[in-house]
């Protein structure tokens, strides 16, 4: 009989336990987010050794789509070094379009340059720097054409711009 008298008190401590043992309901509080993402570029900017050297940058994640994050990489390039090394154009060019033509080129219209006078290493390192940058970070990439005020050029003065070129490998220092 005691046992019986032991084992209901039991119960009903347990059950009496369980009920004040339920959590409070939660307090409003801030609403946590994930952290952002961040993308890791590697931009290449000429030297004064005429080699393109490359520059690590943390951007905020890339958008989805070739166009949409060539463009990002493309801004950030034409934005310049912030190193000693020297900027890819010779004016304060600006990313206008961008297409893909899911073949592996890109082409890139941007600003076109005032009519000054360049020299062809100014010109081979904007043609080599924005097309290896691309490669290097899009790996659909194999060539990109430069177009200017959407036009399709010939030259700005030395280099072939008529055609897609690949990245300039060979110019990349070590």
């Amino acid at each position: 009989m005691k046992r019986l008298a032991a084992l209901a008190l039991l119960v009903g401590m347990g059950a009496f336990a369980c009920r004040r043992a339920a959590p409070p309901p939660p307090e409003p509080g801030p609403v946590k987010t994930p952290a952002s993402q961040t993308t890791f570029v590697v931009l290449v900017f000429p030297g004064e050794d005429l080699l393109l050297h490359r520059e690590t940058r943390e951007l905020p994640e890339l958008p989805t789509g070739v166009e949409a994050q060539a463009r990002v990489i493309l801004q950030e390039l034409l934005a310049g070094p912030r190193t000693a090394l020297a900027p890819v154009a010779w004016w304060p060019a600006e990313v206008q379009e961008v297409f893909h033509d899911g073949k592996g080129t890109v082409f890139v219209n941007l600003t076109p340059p005032p009519p000054v006078a360049t020299g062809s290493e100014a010109e081979l390192a904007l043609q080599a720097a924005i097309a290896t940058t691309l490669a290097l970070n899009i790996k659909t990439v194999q060539r990109v054409q430069l177009l200017f005020g959407g036009k399709e050029v010939e030259t700005l003065g030395h280099l072939d711009f008529s055609r897609p070129l690949p990245p300039r490998w060979d110019l990349v220092a070590p």
